[in-house]
């Protein structure tokens, strides 16, 4: 079609709003404006809204940018940069949008771990005390059980079913140690008859020691939620990972969040012995290690929204309320020793960084939704500079020494997805802008208060099981504390050595993104 002008003629094609039709000819429907798809009619289409984007693309002085027909008309192109002849397309080298599209497709993760806890092993051998055929079988029931679960630990096999299943025979059994069999306030006579030996995930196999079950009880709680986050991992690292696969980590992280919860509130409190600075047990640790569980949970969240291609604002809140989970718990560490805690935390805020540019990245696609193209460029030049200083951190996370794995995260697949997406989305937006809405790039960030209202994880409450119904008043009756044998403090006794857990080596599969410790 020829639009004249005062001494030019110039040509705009018009197209058919499905890709796989012929061209038409019409004279109302989408049009190229040099060589980009527009979706509206010409001037005089009554359907036309009167917006920024008609004043200027499709006014007189905006038509002059309309290349001049010469000769034989160029094929059109669709969105996906494939032409289109005569109905047939014909499929070329794919658009920036094409890209963005295949990179939304899959999101992988990966995440830190710290190595998880060892302990001394413990025979619940005692000669004289345990007196009648009832105390030796729960002797030799508390002995299996632990064993089988400290096998299970470096089990690739096991499962949450059967870690809960072998969790709970033994905590069950333990519970005889620390509570009354009548319900009451009163703990259990046999609570401070062993001395239980564990390491620290931070401070290396320096182990610590504590003569009380409930010690016991909170350490080895603490290593079944380490298990459940190891097994997220491992699980989130699968190369072709499936909906209930991925379910399965949200939950897992859940689940540990709830546990450390737990312990955090419920037992730790009640130690005789008060917990070390710095120490796994901690108020600080554990409520770091609670928080990075929850962020985790919500990655898992919006990679399912951007899936499912949920509004660019949902994903942005979810982002950016996942930044200031990892910012929190970042924030927990920050008055531990740096010798311990540095490569943990450098993990931390190269996630908040992460997750910001997230955040900033589809606030800026909100923006352009809203007409609202200098500030979405503005938001998308927040989330360039926070996109850098991930990969700044990136990098030192890789040369920090400390508990966790050596990998290099800007390599993997999860980091270099974002800076794809950032960069495609910039780009469209400052197309748009030059074409379009020729709007005033503001000088500071669009500040970002979002508050999503959907996604957000919580931990799964948590509560250890019941006292075994082995567990009667005969057969507690039937330890007798009075046949103890006495310490001996003259005599030396062998220190128990506390040998490191050998955990399996999870290497991600390829192209997953995922490094497990």
């Amino acid at each position: 079609m020829n639009v004249g002008s005062a001494n030019k003629s110039y040509s705009y094609s018009t197209v058919s709003p499905n890709p796989f039709a012929r061209v038409s000819t019409g004279n109302r429907g989408p049009y190229t404006l040099n060589g980009r798809l527009f979706r509206c009619g010409p001037p005089a289409c009554p359907g036309w809204r009167a917006s920024a984007f008609h004043k200027n693309a499709c006014s007189d002085e905006g038509l002059r940018g309309l290349a001049p027909a010469q000769g034989r008309r160029k094929p059109l192109r669709d969105g996906l940069g494939r032409k289109r002849l005569g109905g047939k397309q014909e499929v070329g080298a794919p658009s920036s949008g094409a890209v963005l599209r295949k990179h939304l497709e899959k999101m992988t993760h990966w995440f830190h771990r710290n190595p998880l806890k060892a302990t001394a092993p413990v025979a619940f051998n005692y000669y004289g005390v345990a007196a009648g055929p009832p105390a030796s079988k729960i002797c030799s029931d508390l002995r299996s059980s632990r064993a089988r679960l400290l096998e299970l630990f470096t089990d690739l096999s096991c499962n949450p079913e059967m870690m809960k299943n072998a969790a709970d025979s033994y905590f069950s059994l333990l519970q005889g140690f620390i509570n009354s069999l009548d319900e009451s306030t009163q703990e259990s006579k046999l609570r401070y008859i062993q001395n239980f030996k564990w390491t620290d995930t931070l401070q290396g196999q320096v182990p610590s020691a504590q003569q009380d079950a409930v010690f016991e009880l909170i350490s080895m709680g603490f290593n079944v939620a380490l298990w459940y986050t190891k097994y997220a991992s491992r699980l989130a690292g699968k190369e072709n990972i499936t909906e209930d696969e991925a379910k399965e980590v949200h939950r897992s992280l859940k689940i540990a969040a709830g546990i450390f919860k737990h312990l955090k509130e419920s037992h730790i409190p009640k130690l005789i012995t008060p917990v070390e600075k710095g120490r796994d047990l901690e108020a600080r640790l554990l409520e770091a290690y609670v928080v990075q569980c929850q962020a985790e949970a919500q990655e898992v969240t919006i990679a399912r929204a951007i899936e499912l291609k949920h509004a660019p604002g949902l994903i942005a809140a979810l982002a950016y309320e996942t930044a200031n989970f990892y910012q929190k718990a970042d924030h927990a560490l920050s008055s531990l020793e740096p010798a311990y805690s540095a490569k943990w935390r450098k993990y931390l805020h190269l996630k908040m960084c992460f997750y910001t540019a997230y955040a900033y990245c589809y606030h800026g696609q909100t923006l352009l939704a809203s007409d609202k193209c200098g500030e979405a460029i503005r938001s998308l030049q927040e989330a360039e500079k926070f996109y850098a200083k991930a990969e700044v951190l990136c990098k030192e996370y890789g040369e920090t020494k400390g508990p966790g794995p050596t990998v290099r995260p800007s390599g993997h697949l999860f980091f270099r997805k974002l800076g794809n997406l950032v960069t495609n989305t910039l780009e469209k937006c400052q197309r748009e802008n030059g074409f379009i809405y020729f709007q005033k790039i503001p000088t500071e960030a669009p500040q970002l208060e979002l508050k999503a209202n959907y996604g957000l994880v919580e931990p799964v409450p948590f509560e250890f099981p019941p006292t075994s119904a082995q567990w009667t008043p005969e057969t507690l009756a039937s330890f007798d504390l009075t046949k103890r044998p006495k310490d001996d403090s003259t005599k030396p006794k062998a220190e128990e050595a506390v040998k490191p857990v050998r955990e399996p080596d999870t290497r991600p599969q390829k192209d997953t993104g995922c490094s497990i410790s």
